[in-house]
Order: structure tokens, then C-alpha cells, then sequence
């Protein structure tokens, strides 16, 4: 990648993953549409930098992500999203965001979504319920369609990985069992490597999805 590494994120919320990147020293660009999301991000993010001793670049950008135009000819090693893309129920749309993070791409960069795991065992009973805090429509995403929309936006090398096993544990009401058990397994289970869980069984108990694509 270069001595100076970049990144995108879409939706950039809070700004707790530009933090992250911005530390390492990530030159890191953020979007979202809501002027009030932003604004807390840029208090967090000068929070840190009075904080640590180097500076951190990172910069925030509101703006409808489906009408953005990028400022000269940038383009970044990873362009990201947690969350986002499964509100797009409309495929067409869902699409053209996909399409327009390969554009942000470099050649050889990343694409990458964390997606809400459709296929989790207590996924009715999250959304159903309201559990996690918010009731905003979307999509059951499975490896599948995530796999077959990053191919059809001209991604290879394309990866689906299972992500947060037994997430669900930290939602009260999800499953019967006491909260500080469920605190326990949850925490535990993010201790255990990744391949003691069978594919099948992580697709099934996992909260989220990562799908990864390289441009």
C-alpha cells in the first residue's frame, strides 16, 4: 500500500473507526448526512487529538453519500462502511452505493461492509422487538447476496466473514438466561479463535457479516 495509507469510511457516525485508523496514522475522510452525527464526531476527534501527541488527519464531510463528488482525483486504500448499505432496499440504489465505494477505491484497494447478519438464529426476535435500540427498515443480508452485489459492482477476491459470534447476548429479552451470564458467554466467546466455530454455526450465531472486496 504506500507509506501514506487511506481510508473512507461511509456513515461515519460517532467517528470511533476514523479514530482508530487516524491514530495509526491513517489519512482517513469521513461522511455522513446528518449535521448533528458530525458534529459530535468532531468533538470526539478533538478530543483525542489534545489527548495524543501526534496530530491525526481526519477530515468530515456532510453529504448525501448517492450525490457526492469527490474533491480532485482522491482515491483510498479502504473504503468502508459498518452499517449503512442494508437500509437501501431498493437494489437498484443498494447498488449504486456499492459501485461508488469501487470508485473511491484505489486499484488493489478494499472494499468493505460490516452488514447486519439476516441469517442469525435471533434475528426476528432483535428487530422484531426493537433490541437494538432502533426499528429503522432493512434488508436480511446473507453471505450470498453480499458476495453476488460486490461481484456484480466488479469485486474479486471476495470474502465473507462472520463477525460478533453470540452478539445478540448483549440485547436484554433476546434469550432467557440471566444478564450477567450472557455478559460472560458474549465476552467469552470473543476470546475464542475464529476457526474452533464450524461456518455453519458462525453464520448462524454471529450478529454481524464483513464482506471484503478488492477493486
Amino acid at each position: 500500500m504506500g507509506s501514506e495509507r487511506s481510508l473512507f469510511e461511509v456513515g461515519c457516525g460517532g467517528g470511533k473507526y476514523l479514530v482508530m485508523f487516524g491514530l495509526k496514522g491513517w489519512k482517513c475522510v469521513g461522511l455522513d448526512c446528518s449535521r448533528e452525527v458530525l458534529q459530535r464526531a468532531e468533538r470526539y476527534i478533538e478530543e483525542v487529538k489534545n489527548k495524543c501527541d501526534g496530530g491525526i488527519d481526519i477530515r468530515l464531510v456532510r453529504a448525501d453519500f448517492l450525490e457526492y463528488i469527490m474533491e480532485g482525483s482522491s482515491s483510498f486504500d479502504i473504503v468502508f462502511n459498518a452499517g449503512v448499505i442494508e437500509h437501501f432496499l431498493d437494489e437498484t440504489e443498494r447498488l449504486e452505493f456499492l459501485k461508488k465505494k469501487f470508485e473511491l477505491a484505489k486499484p488493489g484497494g478494499y472494499v468493505i461492509s460490516i452488514i447486519p447478519n439476516g441469517m442469525h438464529y435471533r434475528r426476528e426476535k432483535v428487530r422484531g422487538d426493537n433490541l437494538g435500540g432502533y426499528h429503522i427498515p432493512e434488508i436480511n443480508f446473507s453471505p450470498a447476496l453480499i458476495e453476488g452485489e460486490m461481484d456484480r459492482c466488479g469485486g474479486r477476491d471476495i470474502k465473507v466473514i462472520p463477525h460478533n459470534i453470540f452478539g445478540y447476548l448483549r440485547f436484554d429479552g433476546v434469550v432467557s438466561l440471566p444478564k450477567i451470564l450472557r455478559v460472560f458467554l458474549y465476552y467469552l466467546a470473543q476470546l475464542a479463535p475464529d476457526f474452533i466455530w464450524p461456518r455453519k454455526f458462525a453464520l448462524r450465531h454471529s450478529l454481524t457479516l464483513i464482506g471484503i472486496a478488492r477493486k
